[in-house]
């Protein structure tokens, strides 16, 4: 086995002479086409070599080969620092590359949104020298359209210019914009953009002959409009391409941040490893410990310490971040540390010490997994206007990392609430359990927060139930199904949506379980139920998250740039000389999936379930009109599982009622 690991160290340190080779050959070819990269490929090679990385793995496979570990250890972890700072130094400037990126990308953005305003402006002007007619025939909707893209009142607007004067913007606009497209066309991507960028100032150069010659219908349409189209297409790439750098300078930080919490979690392990082993290590008669491990165990709280800063120096890169949940259980982690700390200075490295250290090294297995989940994109998300949850004024839920993080740190307390309970006196877990309350309390509170910072205040937990309405040990798991059922009836708020109740439910249940952990002392069969319903609980709402991000991520705000104008005639607005719309086809304007379906004749009436039951509510019952009503608007609501077989009862004995009649 020696032979083995010397034999992989050697190849090992080929493998690293041979790849700082090719970053300087690399570096050389790119010198022209990528300085910057050039230059921090370079710089990264000299770091290995100064650090004699190379020579340091071939000092290890030496020393393993004769057999002396501890100078092979020191060369290895020699090595393996200077491999860090080079992947560090790449690292950093791969992430300054971006932010450049970044930077110039935001710039270009304001060049087109400002050749967007002025062109806007532009078509607006033509329009209202031809008169009130023209302003009248694009309907309000595209009007309006105008005013707000050209940051213009409709209430104040400025007097029309003269035709001249018309013309003279208007090169003017074609100017800055063949320009822009010259900026951009060097940019990396920027082909694309560039590209429409030069369509648009074609369709300038042609409305200009056409100002020129007095023709400001002919100027309007195609040109003009074509051209603002042009310049919105250019945006929306822009946009795009921008998100996608910032995405990936995002998820450098977290890689980064999560990299800290992999060598935190193995320095982590390796001084569990010791506790443990000094732990086992006590003579049976006096609780002595061996020389050697007593010079150990004096070590273990001040490396505990250093991590337990470590884990603090991270709190500024999570609030970068951006989600409150990682800075939480970030500073939880290091309390956590400096409370271990604590106990192995008495010393004390019995099992609560250990077990202790288990939730550490799970905390910080939550943060490494949580830290590199990426929102899900669906390639098939609708726009705006194609409805379904969380797409009115934006996610109503945190996201899918921030709730994944929340159900790990909810499981540590379940899974400690199960280990207490299996200890045979419950009296003196007593502190433990009180302490375990207080901190399933803190979760409600961080899901309150979360709640509160995903929907801008609109969703927040109400207050804890009543704590004289707990329910006895002995109680069964259809006691806790029927005691929540009668709350959500006589507390139900019929406004609030499927996925906000299912969060209120989650807030009730944490609170029922930290009452029944903090002030009851009670870690036995209900509690554990309650607790493990919050964790499938907060599963459906990680579920709903993950589908609330895939569509949100590919909306688009109405009335945006990026959004092409519709020709006159769209949005319910008829041309002066088109006819009026008949019913039928009004019922097909409202059913896209009606007209672009191939093969489907939309003069067939369509089978329309709605339209059956509104036919037939005589059936229903004597229901008054206003309960009508409210059941034709909730007739696409989502009952929850445990009381699907509720609600379908009521309605079958309903519809009995009804045939009695």
């Amino acid at each position: 086995k020696l032979e083995e690991a010397a034999d992989a160290q050697a190849k090992l340190a080929d493998r690293t002479g041979k790849a700082m080779d090719d970053m300087q050959k690399m570096a050389e070819q790119m010198k022209r086409s990528d300085p910057s990269a050039a230059e921090a490929m370079e710089k990264a090679a000299q770091t290995a070599k100064q650090q004699n990385v190379q020579k340091q793995q071939q000092q290890a496979a030496q020393n393993a080969k004769q057999n002396q570990q501890a100078p092979a250890q020191s060369a290895q972890r020699q090595a393996e620092l200077g491999l860090e700072m080079m992947l560090n130094q790449l690292r950093e400037a791969e992430r300054n590359r971006l932010a450049e990126l970044s930077k110039k990308l935001e710039e270009l953005q304001k060049q087109i949104a400002n050749l967007i305003r002025r062109q806007s402006g532009h078509n607006l002007d033509n329009l209202t020298v031809q008169g009130p007619e023209a302003l009248a025939k694009i309907g309000n909707d595209l009007l309006g359209g105008l005013f707000a893209k050209s940051q213009r009142d409709p209430k104040q607007p400025p007097a029309p210019p003269a035709v001249p004067q018309l013309g003279q913007s208007q090169e003017q606009t074609e100017r800055n914009t063949r320009d822009i497209a010259k900026s951009a066309e060097g940019m990396p991507n920027g082909a694309e953009p560039a590209s429409h960028l030069v369509r648009a100032a074609g369709k300038m150069e042609r409305a200009n002959f056409s100002l020129r010659d007095s023709k400001l219908p002919e100027a309007y349409d195609p040109s003009q409009v074509e051209a603002l189209v042009a310049l919105e297409q250019a945006k929306k790439l822009v946009d795009e391409q921008k998100d996608k750098v910032d995405e990936q300078i995002a998820d450098s930080d977290r890689e980064a941040v999560r990299a800290k919490y992999v060598k935190i979690k193995e320095d982590q392990e390796k001084l569990n490893a010791d506790t443990t082993r000094i732990d086992q290590s006590k003579d049976a008669a006096n609780g002595q410990v061996p020389r050697a491990e007593a010079i150990r165990l004096g070590q273990l709280p001040g490396e505990q310490g250093k991590l337990a800063d470590r884990v603090s120096s991270i709190d500024k890169d999570l609030a970068e971040v951006g989600s409150i949940v990682y800075v939480w259980a970030n500073k939880d982690i290091s309390a956590s540390m400096n409370g271990v700390k604590t106990d192995l200075g008495k010393p004390d490295t019995g099992a609560p010490i250990q077990d202790q250290q288990k939730r550490i090294v799970a905390q910080l297995d939550a943060m490494i997994r949580n830290l590199a989940i990426k929102p899900k994109e669906s390639k098939f998300a609708q726009d705006s206007q194609g409805g379904g949850q969380g797409q009115q004024g934006g996610p109503k839920l945190p996201t899918e990392a921030e709730l994944r993080l929340l159900k790990d740190l909810q499981t540590v307390v379940n899974d400690d609430t199960t280990a207490i309970d299996a200890k045979p006196d419950k009296q003196a877990e007593k502190p433990k359990l009180q302490a375990l309350g207080n901190r399933q309390g803190d979760l409600r509170g961080l899901l309150d927060k979360l709640l509160q910072e995903s929907s801008k205040g609109e969703t927040k937990l109400g207050p804890e139930p009543d704590k004289a309405s707990q329910l006895p040990e002995e109680a069964q798991e259809g006691d806790i199904e029927n005691q929540e059922l009668d709350q959500n009836l006589l507390n139900d708020k019929p406004e609030v949506e499927g996925q906000e109740k299912q969060a209120m439910l989650v807030g009730d249940r944490m609170a029922r379980s930290r009452q029944r952990l903090a002030l009851n002392n009670d870690p036995g069969k209900v509690t554990q139920m309650i607790q493990k319903r919050i964790v499938i609980d907060l599963d459906n709402l990680i579920e709903q998250a993950r589908q609330q991000q895939a569509q949100t991520r590919n909306q688009k705000p109405n009335n945006s740039p990026g959004e092409k104008m519709p020709a006159p005639g769209e949005n319910g607005k008829q041309p002066a000389n088109s006819k009026p719309q008949t019913a039928q086809n009004k019922t097909n304007a409202s059913n896209p999936a009606a007209e672009s379906m191939p093969g489907v004749d939309s003069q067939k009436p369509e089978t329309d379930v709605t339209k059956n039951i509104k036919e037939e509510l005589a059936e229903w019952g004597a229901l008054t009109p206003r309960q009508r009503e409210a059941i034709l608007q909730g007739g696409d609501d989502q009952v929850l599982g445990e009381y699907r077989k509720l609600v379908d009862d009521y309605w079958r004995a309903l519809s009995t009622k009804a045939k009695d009649r």
